[in-house]
């Protein structure tokens, strides 16, 4: 006879087992820590700053909320202090607009994209392709301030068969399951306009910027 603690050791795993069993499991590479990102035409440029529940960088701690801070980068006035390089320079004084972010409202990391016109910056959920959960966020520039213009789930950007192809309902999630946008790309058009992103599926959606419609091609 097997002692009762064995036995409920073994229902509860048998349990486990073929509770997961039907569930999607996935593998990727871990999630950098980005802590800036520049335009492709390398004019502005994002900051991001965490603000935690310890200053201590040495303790374990929360993020708060997160402040991305669009800078351009600064023209030199006058010969006398002109720096002949290729760089770019930012300084606390150029013009910038920022977007914060309270952590609790989505408890999701973002990366950021800014466009060559620094009008729009888009947020980029560190997260799988879950529904419901924030995956992408549109902001724009006002004045020096800037203001959210959409929300995206994952459902306004792939189709039903994409998110659950095998149609066995939601996926695990683990520290190391691939990213919703692993295997795709986002780039700016060239008039600034639009977000192209082009699926790891083969699609292309076209995201205007200004009100945040999405288009598929």
């Amino acid at each position: 006879m097997l002692p009762n603690r064995f036995l409920t050791t073994l229902l509860l795993w048998t349990t486990f087992f073929l509770a997961t069993a039907s569930l999607k499991l996935a593998a990727g590479p871990l999630t950098p820590d980005v802590r800036a990102s520049s335009s492709a035409n390398g004019q502005f440029l994002v900051l991001v700053e965490h603000e935690y529940d310890n200053p201590d960088p040495h303790a374990v701690r929360r993020i708060l909320r997160t402040t991305y801070r669009v800078m351009e980068s600064v023209p030199f006035l006058n010969n006398q202090d002109r720096l002949n390089t290729p760089a770019h320079f930012w300084s606390e004084y150029s013009p910038s607009w920022e977007v914060i972010l309270d952590y609790k409202d989505d408890h999701v990391l973002f990366w950021p994209l800014v466009s060559n016109d620094g009008q729009s910056l888009i947020l980029i959920g560190v997260t799988a392709a879950v529904p419901k959960i924030t995956v992408m966020k549109l902001c724009r520039k006002v004045s020096y301030g800037g203001t959210l213009v959409r929300n995206f789930q994952i459902t306004d950007l792939w189709t039903a068969k994409q998110i659950d192809p095998d149609g066995k309902g939601p996926l695990m999630i683990r520290e190391n399951t691939p990213h919703w946008f692993s295997g795709g790309s986002m780039t700016f058009s060239s008039d600034n306009q639009n977000l192209i992103y082009r699926t790891q599926f083969g699609d292309q959606l076209n995201i205007h910027l200004v009100d945040g419609a999405v288009s598929r091609e």
